[in-house]
């Protein structure tokens, strides 16, 4: 039985649905962006894998897309939902920094026109509903930069493209509403005395 308030010891979240997170969050990220890469979805990639995939053919363009950096703000809200037995709602925002790069052989210039491409899709406001609708929203886009890289023993062209999204991740604690409570309240009168006075608290 996980512990509560009331039974001393850590807290963790309760059953509340959890943010997205891991494979999941990518296969997020991945079916926003392929579109808009104007891409099929099996040649917009993860980033980091233990066995990179095979290279395609001269003429095709792929990309690769990751998360490189999560800052979050450093005091998120807390606030006491009564109802019920009570609990206390902790929300924090933080931003999701993507690395999306697009790859060619260099043959045609691909990587250039597909990671213009997304760049231009991404000021359309229709093209960031998906974000919206999973409590994301699009905070900005860098500058395409071209970057030289080797993979797999041969130099590929390269084409980077940062972008940045915020949510609020939010997670409920079983932290419960207080019954009833007793306490003492010592204070100091003007003239020195100090005044204690014993309180009984019930919440009914």
């Amino acid at each position: 039985m996980s512990n509560t308030s009331a039974t001393g010891g850590p807290i963790l979240p309760n059953g509340t649905v959890a943010p997205l997170e891991g494979k999941a969050l990518l296969v997020f990220l991945q079916g926003w962006l392929a579109p808009l890469l104007g891409l099929p979805g099996q040649m917009v990639r993860p980033r980091w894998q233990a066995e990179p995939p095979a290279i395609p053919d001269a003429g095709e363009a792929w990309a690769a897309i990751g998360i490189t950096a999560r800052p979050a703000d450093a005091y998120p809200s807390v606030t006491h939902d009564p109802s019920g037995d009570g609990q206390d709602i902790v929300v924090r925002h933080e931003r999701l920094e993507l690395l999306v790069s697009v790859y060619d052989l260099g043959v045609a210039g691909q990587a250039d026109a597909h990671a213009a491409l997304l760049r231009d899709n991404l000021t359309i406001r229709q093209n960031s509903e998906p974000l919206q609708l999973a409590g994301f929203a699009l905070i900005e886009t860098g500058t395409l930069t071209p970057v030289p890289s080797l993979l797999k023993s041969r130099w590929l062209y390269r084409v980077d493209l940062p972008i940045t999204v915020r949510r609020a991740v939010a997670r409920s604690y079983p932290v419960l509403n207080l019954l009833q409570g007793q306490a003492t309240i010592i204070a100091g009168d003007p003239v020195g005395r100090t005044l204690t006075v014993p309180v009984t608290v019930t919440n009914s």
